[in-house]
């Protein structure tokens, strides 16, 4: 392991896994879309944001981030 990188299931060992996630949760979909997009995505119920940040910790859990 580098000297300025850590693996995302250590961070998940100190914080907890339920802390870790609610990190990528927490944002405005109305930063990033517009009203239309958002409606669509509602509708059509095809992403949420616990889907993707549970997706986002398990494709990185084993891998190494740094800041």
């Amino acid at each position: 392991m580098a000297s300025y990188t850590i693996e995302l299931r250590r961070i998940c060992d100190i914080f907890g896994r339920e802390e870790v996630e609610s990190w990528f949760k927490d944002y405005e979909l109305t930063d990033f879309l517009t009203t239309k997009q958002i409606e669509q995505i509602e509708l059509n119920k095809v992403w949420s944001k616990d889907r993707l940040a549970k997706k986002i910790v398990d494709h990185y859990y084993m891998r190494e981030i740094r800041f």
